[in-house]
């Protein structure tokens, strides 16, 4: 839409050649909302037609009236020995490297900083790689999956796997019903069981069957959503899918859960441009209001984004094992 045209070229504004509605007797009114949707690389703004009107690097939703860029703090940390953990011994560390990181919303308007999920603790640890990453959302719902490989010193490390729900609005993590249904649970039992090659002990009963994690999607530029299931496996016989000791499937069912259904509501030329965007993750509604601070005009993401970028080549250049970097993704 004309009015809405208002960043620069050099921001990658697609709709172009507006002019000023008071100038332009023809120009139609602004809608009054704008879809955030967002892929692995940046995110752009479309609005009720399906035009694309400006995108910027990585992930931004709309919470509430807000805007807020989520992103992924990485902390290089040194760790104890298993000599060290296993005298008590409270001297520097000596051991490895291990990463871990905490997810921030950034309010695009103020800068001003949230966290979202803590980085993991390392105690007790004599190795370890945290991750914390969104895989997708819906309205103010950011899914985020989260992965720690430890060792404790034992005969083996684990693995440990978990979905977290975040309301970006509030920062608070979210208990949506979003379970699979049962008849679901025995498709994934079945799957396992071809898939599992013999790593599965049979009888597989349903109750032994564990939907871990329920995620929205884009198919076909609508809204679906992936259930995953695990089984228990042995140590060697997991598939790295999930946690250790399991095996995973996923399923996929095109019933939307009245959790999150208003959310997946969309006009059909927003799920057509999602449709022709196979990449796309996620998508939150944002008054029309806010497309000039979405596409750069005024706020503090600007210099936050430099800042980000400056603390990642930091830490990359000085090798600080105290060093944490910011980014998107």
């Amino acid at each position: 839409m004309r009015a809405l045209a208002l960043a620069s070229a050099a921001l990658a504004l697609v709709a172009c050649g507006a002019r000023s509605p008071a100038n332009d007797p023809i120009a139609t009114p602004a809608p009054e909302r704008g879809w955030l949707v967002w892929s692995e690389a940046r995110t752009t703004w479309i609005d009720s037609d399906g035009e694309a009107h400006a995108e910027r690097p990585g992930l931004v939703m709309a919470a509430g009236t807000s805007l807020v860029a989520i992103e992924r703090e990485r902390e290089t940390i040194v760790l104890p020995t298993c000599d060290q953990l296993e005298q008590d011994d409270t001297g520097a560390p000596g051991g490895d490297q291990g990463t871990r990181t905490r997810l921030v919303a950034v309010e695009v308007a103020t800068g001003a900083r949230r966290v979202l999920l803590e980085a993991l603790d390392a105690e007790g640890l004599a190795s370890l790689e945290h991750d914390l990453v969104p895989v997708a959302s819906l309205g103010p719902w950011l899914f985020v999956r989260e992965r720690a490989e430890r060792f404790a010193c034992g005969a083996h490390g684990d693995v440990e796997v978990a979905m977290r729900v975040i309301d970006v609005r509030t920062g608070s993590r979210a208990e949506l019903e979003l379970g699979p249904t049962s008849d679901l649970r025995a498709r994934a039992r079945d799957a396992l069981l071809a898939e599992g090659e013999g790593a599965i002990e049979t009888p597989l009963e349903l109750e032994d069957v564990e939907p871990v994690a329920s995620v929205p999607v884009f198919d076909a530029g609508h809204v679906v959503m992936d259930h995953v299931f695990v089984a228990e496996a042995c140590y060697a016989c997991g598939d790295g899918e999930w946690s250790s000791y399991t095996r995973a499937t996923t399923i996929r069912d095109p019933r939307v859960p009245a959790a999150i259904a208003e959310d997946a509501a969309l006009p059909e030329p927003v799920a057509r441009w999602i449709a022709a965007h196979p990449g796309a993750r996620g998508m939150s509604v944002a008054p029309a209001s806010r497309l000039s601070l979405f596409a750069g005009q005024g706020g503090a993401d600007a210099s936050a984004a430099v800042d980000g970028e400056d603390a990642t080549a930091s830490a990359e250049a000085t090798g600080d094992p105290g060093a944490a970097s910011a980014s998107s993704w």
